[in-house]
């Protein structure tokens, strides 16, 4: 990383914190009692026995739903037409995932028909990178006012029921 900004901040990219995998085919992993969630763009597309990647990590639309990081916690499969996030450098995974959901992802499509990211240019995103207690701590707040937020959204959806 390059600079350091405001109370220890640091300026880079995402190359010098994180490393960016490529999903893989699901072809004949599929299985319905599978025990692992298998994420392509829009989140679980269904579940296998087999898994390409263990921990909290960010999954990443190359094709597609670009815009739309999704967090997996645990073993799960990322599908061909994304990325997932591994070796975290002095980076809090769950503050990773925060911070890319506040990059406009569309602004680097690279595809005139489908959406479409490469990595390289993911890579080359400019952040500031607070220090890791900092980053721990605005991700458990985040992650409060989420589980927060479904909580409420969950009762909604059952006083909707009621009516």
């Amino acid at each position: 990383m390059s600079n350091t900004n405001i109370s220890g901040w640091k300026s880079g990219t995402l190359s010098d914190v994180i490393k960016i995998n490529y999903g893989k085919s699901p072809k004949e992993i599929f299985n319905k009692n599978g025990k692992y969630p298998v994420i392509g763009t829009g989140g679980i597309t269904g579940y296998t026995n087999d898994y390409l990647h263990e921990g909290g990590t960010t999954v990443i639309g190359r094709k597609g739903t670009i815009d739309k990081p999704y967090f997996v916690a645990g073993k799960f499969w990322a599908i061909d037409t994304t990325y997932f996030v591994s070796d975290y450098k002095n980076t809090n995974e769950k503050w990773l995932y925060y911070s890319l959901q506040n990059i406009d992802l569309v602004k680097f499509n690279e595809a005139s028909g489908v959406p479409s990211l490469n990595r390289e240019t993911l890579y080359a995103i400019p952040c500031l990178f607070p220090t890791l207690p900092e980053q721990q701590k605005i991700a458990a707040i985040l992650t409060a006012v989420d589980e927060v937020i479904e909580s409420t959204q969950a009762q909604i959806n059952k006083l909707k029921d009621l009516t």
